[in-house]
């Protein structure tokens, strides 16, 4: 507290101005100054101040009283320096750490901005898109007098069938951002594997004999269970499964599920004979907003969303995911969920 109430302006200021250890004689001899007057008062008899130098610059002084008249050795000059080399580097560390605190603050802050934002769009446009899907459905169904021409009948079609991408698309974004905003949960319970499978197989055939693809399931044993959330495990390998079928020409999908007993893990993998990923791709592809390049997105469409949702699910239920890929030959993705022992 005395150091601080003796503000001892003088010193401090030649170590500013110069960056030099400043050298005292005993404060008696400079008692014509305010602050050496007042370290006498107080029982200071000798100074010595030492700069706090960063790249050459000055910020701050480290200054030392004495109560008896002493002499500055080279010694006391080697000793003080290293300290104030020290505590500058200290000063900037903390300095430097306050500084990132401050701006990982502001990210979360922003992120967090983000979160709501997304989830609050979302849901607003999920209401407005069921009606339209809604009424669609109905038209279609004949609810209305009077009969579709073929051309109105497809028209109202491709209404429906971009109502429903978008709904999915909104979804995504409302699954996305509850990720990042830690507020996903998952239920996680026994469940058998097979008829949630299946479920998937049935929901997507008609799009495979659309394309003339082949969708198979592999299961060699039809009692494997896992724990996991039964509506997220669908909405994992309905994604995948879905990507696959988009990416693939010819060929086909085949969903296989193995128990790896050593590790009390069961596998679920999606294999296709698409147009497969590129190693650079390989290291982004469950990075949100990107697929392979900008070419397949103009193609296939897409926003990317996909394969980062189902991996943030994958690990929330204590899986891993993985893939594996040739160019031009096509690829698989697999994860991992903890098996129900017998």
């Amino acid at each position: 507290m005395l150091l601080t109430q003796l503000n001892p302006i003088r010193p401090a200021f030649r170590m500013v101005c110069d960056g030099l250890v400043y050298r005292a004689l005993p404060i008696h001899q400079e008692q014509g100054d305010t602050w050496a007057c007042m370290a006498l008062e107080v029982g200071f008899r000798s100074v010595m101040a030492v700069p706090l130098l960063l790249q050459e610059q000055s910020i701050g002084v480290f200054i030392l009283y004495d109560d008896k008249p002493h002499q500055v050795t080279s010694e006391d000059t080697f000793l003080l320096k290293n300290v104030a080399v020290q505590a500058a580097i200290a000063i900037q560390n903390a300095l430097l750490f306050a500084e990132v605190k401050d701006k990982n603050a502001a990210l979360e802050r922003v992120n967090h901005l983000k979160s709501q934002f997304l989830a609050t769009v979302t849901h607003e446009l999920r209401t407005p898109l069921h009606s339209i899907i809604s009424y669609g459905a109905l038209i279609l169904e004949g609810f209305l007098d009077g009969e579709l021409t073929n051309e109105q009948e497809e028209h109202i079609q491709f209404m429906v069938r971009r109502a429903e991408d978008l709904t999915r698309l909104v979804d995504d974004m409302l699954d996305l951002s509850k990720i990042e905003a830690d507020r996903l949960e998952v239920k996680v319970e026994p469940l058998c594997l097979e008829p949630c499978l299946k479920d998937v197989l049935n929901q997507l055939k008609p799009l495979a004999n659309n394309k003339g693809l082949n969708l198979s399931l592999e299961m060699v044993d039809p009692h494997l269970t896992v724990l996991a959330d039964s509506h997220r495990i669908r909405q994992i390998v309905l994604n995948l499964v879905s990507n696959a079928l988009k990416f693939t020409e010819s060929g086909g999908v085949t969903i296989r599920c193995i128990l790896l007993e050593d590790y009390e893990l069961i596998r679920i993998s999606v294999h296709d004979t698409g147009i497969g990923i590129s190693p650079v791709a390989l290291g982004y592809i469950f990075e949100a907003f990107r697929q392979a390049d900008g070419s397949t997105t103009r193609r296939f469409g897409g926003t990317g969303l996909g394969l980062t949702i189902a991996r943030k699910l994958i690990e929330l239920q204590g899986g891993e995911v993985a893939v594996e890929s040739i160019l031009g030959q096509g690829s698989t993705f697999s994860f991992t969920l903890p098996v129900v022992s017998s």
